[in-house]
């Protein structure tokens, strides 16, 4: 899964249906302006399993942005 804010690529990640939900941490670029909204962009493959042709894709639970330590 790719991940971008604000239009740049901020990472990717694997996401792992066998971990259940996954906790995926990244940093924000430094030069963002906090004024500004930010705009995440989650960019995953579409998986049909069978049976069920349903296009799936993933969920997010929660989001969270937090200062760095």
């Amino acid at each position: 899964m790719l991940v971008a804010v604000n239009g740049r690529e901020v990472g990717r990640a694997t996401v792992r249906r066998d971990r259940g939900w996954n906790d995926i941490r990244l940093a924000l670029p430094a030069d963002l302006d906090p004024a500004r909204p930010l705009t995440v962009e989650l960019r995953a493959p579409i998986v049909r399993l069978d049976p069920d042709r349903r296009a799936l894709g993933v969920a997010v639970a929660s989001v969270a942005v937090e200062p760095a330590p």
